[in-house]
């Protein structure tokens, strides 16, 4: 939309208006990225445009969709912290966000001979 002169509204963040703030406009897609393009702006819709453009998008990132999310781990980790409670050790958490990306710019931890 920014192609065309059109911004996110100053006042209202659900539309795309000329130059952020004149009453042409467009509404904005939802979160989920449904609907949109339906206004008052140069021209009466660009909802086909939209849907060109989450045609797109959805045909990038299909080679992704189906990918697990992590949830067959939890009986797994259960386990091994059960296993490691008998033993005495503490329990096994994930580690945090922050922990994980440090280790992607360092490296792994190498033991200290």
């Amino acid at each position: 939309m920014a192609d065309q002169g059109f911004y996110p509204n100053w006042g209202n963040d659900m539309i795309y208006a000329k130059w952020g703030w004149m009453l042409n406009f467009y509404n904005r897609p939802a979160a989920d990225g449904s609907g949109g393009g339906d206004g008052n702006g140069v021209k009466d819709s660009v909802a086909e445009e939209f849907d060109a453009i989450r045609g797109v998008i959805d045909s990038r990132v299909a080679k992704w969709q189906g990918l697990p999310d992590g949830a067959a781990c939890a009986t797994p980790r259960s386990a091994a912290n059960s296993t490691t409670a008998v033993l005495g050790g503490p329990p096994q958490r994930r580690p945090s966000r922050a922990a994980v990306r440090s280790r992607r710019r360092t490296g792994p931890s190498r033991p200290s001979s």
